[in-house]
């Protein structure tokens, strides 16, 4: 099996083993009340924001952990045996407690190293790659809904060992060795604050939602949750066939900007409060949630590409904005349910929620001030190269680039278009769009504009 194929499948038995054990009231609620599968699934997700919080604090020594394969398979056997007790442990409040602390805990590893396993094959590989494995777990959950509960919960048992054994190790991954930059976790934070926040403000939407499917509004929970993954099938086939046909011009920060219009219209259907619009709406969630988590990890394998940070700090802020987010959407859409003379004040924070999300940033990643290592003073006689160098020379040197890719960079950041490149330099159609996807997958982008404003950050940063 080819390292494409085999990533698919392993990745998309991590997300699907989520969606099945927490996501689907059709499926492991039926080994209790969807009380108590949703008291378990608020303690995991509180557990993985917290561990991953914690792991935070050890970045540096985390990395060659997440290389070792047997602490990779032994997370993943652990996560398998949270799984095998979820049922026995649902009906007692302490069994639900303690089961969802230790596979909140315990999940909150293999995204980290699959995270490594993105930012090490590359931006390119990511976006490829990424939209494909939500396919395949969209199909299992759909899958999950058809089957006895019994044959779906023995095979959420062994997904997480499947993904963790399907996780290409480093030598395995033909891309050259990570040159990681000791940045701090709250630097990070503080200069990716707005994507976080649209992160955070978007879990609290996702989150309500799912809160109020739950409990059931309009429209039977196993019915809307099929029509969500549906919807989430339909969104990442999507994705994967534009990216194919676009190839390196599909931008994934034009991806995450378009999802305002989609999730406010399914909230709107939301609030009509009858079958039919809680349908519409659970299918444009559906679609809208998996192209702004795709976007979201794709533009955090791409932020951690060009400013070198450890992907554990990267993935680590990702992991905990979008769990703390959903908790406290979860929580929300619960207790409105509850509420029944609030059941309408839910949705409507949902919208503000998606609002929050996409005006905060508008898609646009901040990354001033990481895109430079710590610098030392030059001597007045004799300037430093980084700050003698032009933005060509310096993003050439910094991603590694060949010559022949560095003097087609230049005709790209003259704002040359393909056509005109072939021209002068006198090359094939295919020999330049090959060039062109390699420096972009180096460098971290998806398009010339992207390209062009990069360069434009580093004529700034040496003002």
């Amino acid at each position: 099996m080819s390292i494409f194929a085999r990533s698919i499948f392993g990745c998309g038995a991590m997300w699907t083993w989520g969606y099945l054990a927490f996501h689907t009231p059709a499926v492991l609620g039926a080994q209790g009340t969807n009380a108590q599968l949703n008291m378990c699934y608020l303690v995991s997700l509180l557990a993985v924001a917290l561990t991953t919080t914690a792991l935070l604090t050890a970045y540096q020594h985390l990395l060659k952990l997440l290389e070792s394969r047997f602490f990779v398979v032994a997370s993943c056997a652990l996560l398998s045996i949270s799984t095998l007790c979820m049922p026995i442990a649902l009906p007692f409040p302490i069994g639900r407690v303690l089961i969802g602390i230790l596979s909140g805990a315990s999940s909150s590893i293999l995204p980290l190293c699959w995270g490594l396993f993105l930012v090490r094959s590359g931006v390119g590989f990511a976006k490829s790659l990424l939209p494909w494995a939500c396919v395949i777990t969209a199909s299992l959950v759909l899958a999950g809904h058809l089957i006895p509960p019994q044959a779906i919960l023995a095979a959420t048992i062994i997904l997480p060992l499947a993904s963790g054994l399907l996780l290409p190790s480093p030598c395995q991954i033909s891309s050259q060795a990570l040159r990681i930059r000791s940045v701090s976790p709250l630097k990070v934070g503080l200069s990716l604050k707005w994507f976080l926040l649209s992160i955070l403000a978007y879990g609290v939407a996702l989150g309500c939602f799912r809160g109020m499917l739950f409990e059931g509004i309009s429209v039977n929970p196993k019915v809307g949750s099929m029509v969500f993954f549906a919807g989430m099938g339909t969104g990442a086939l999507a994705l994967a066939l534009a990216d194919k046909v676009l190839s390196s011009s599909l931008s994934m920060t034009t991806v995450y900007k378009s999802i305002l219009p989609i999730t406010t219209a399914a909230m709107l259907f939301l609030m009509l409060s009858h079958a039919a619009g809680t349908t519409i709406a659970a299918f444009l969630l559906g679609c809208g949630f998996v192209c702004f988590d795709l976007s979201a990890w794709i533009l955090t394998t791409s932020v951690t590409v060009r400013t070198r940070i450890s992907p554990v700090v990267s993935f680590g802020l990702l992991l905990t904005c979008s769990h703390t987010g959903m908790l406290l959407g979860a929580l929300l859409g619960t207790w409105a349910q509850s509420h029944p003379f609030n059941s309408s004040i839910a949705p409507l924070v949902t919208v503000v929620f998606l609002v929050a999300a996409s005006t905060a940033t508008l898609g646009k990643l901040n990354v001033l001030g990481l895109e430079n290592g710590p610098t030392q003073a030059a001597s007045p006689s004799q300037p430093s190269s980084a700050a003698s160098a032009s933005p060509l020379d310096a993003l050439s040197e910094r991603f590694g680039l060949t010559p022949r890719e560095s003097e087609i960079l230049a005709l790209l950041l003259a704002g040359r278009t393909r056509n005109r490149i072939e021209q002068e330099l006198v090359l094939s159609k295919s020999t330049v769009k090959t060039h062109v996807r390699h420096i972009y997958e180096k460098i971290g982008v998806h398009s010339q504009q992207e390209l062009l404003d990069l360069a434009d950050e580093s004529r700034r940063e040496k003002r």
